[in-house]
């Protein structure tokens, strides 16, 4: 009997969910993805998710402003 082939394991929480929004939103564009194709749109959807959980893992309140705070200046003729 042949063994079945290797399927490869689905990414896991919000990658998962981030690569069916993506497919789901483009799919006419995109069409069958390729492995290459789909494992690119992983390794790009993985480093998104991984500054997503870097930005939400600082803490923040309503009281915090940016770090820069923009002055508009007049230009000296």
């Amino acid at each position: 009997m042949p063994e079945p082939e290797a399927q490869p394991t689905p990414p896991a929480g919000p990658l998962n969910a981030r690569l069916e929004f993506v497919r789901a939103r483009h799919a006419d564009h995109l069409g069958e993805l390729s492995d290459d194709a789909r494992a690119r749109l992983e390794r790009a959807l993985t480093a998104i998710q991984s500054s997503a959980d870097a930005l939400a893992a600082f803490p923040l309140t309503n009281a915090d402003e940016p770090a820069t705070i923009f002055f508009a200046r007049l230009r000296e003729s």
